[in-house]
């Protein structure tokens, strides 16, 4: 007789993201976003920040391209 073993763990626990992490912003949106996110493509200029300065500009996530929020 065989026998087999499963072992399931639980889901590994999302990372917090630095607040240093790059995201990309436009002169007059309000979102923040990564680099790849298709909303950016109709834009001519696109600003690199980081997290933490977008938020200080209050600036908010992208429900699209979803970077962190923290």
């Amino acid at each position: 007789m065989l026998s087999i073993t499963v072992t399931m763990s639980a889901a590994p626990a999302k990372v917090a993201a630095a607040p240093t992490t790059k995201v990309y912003i436009t002169k007059t949106g309000k979102k923040y976003h990564y680099k790849r996110c298709k909303t950016l493509k109709r834009s001519k200029k696109i600003i690199k920040t980081n997290i933490k300065k977008a938020k200080k500009q209050g600036l908010t996530a992208c429900k699209v391209c979803k970077p962190p929020k923290k």
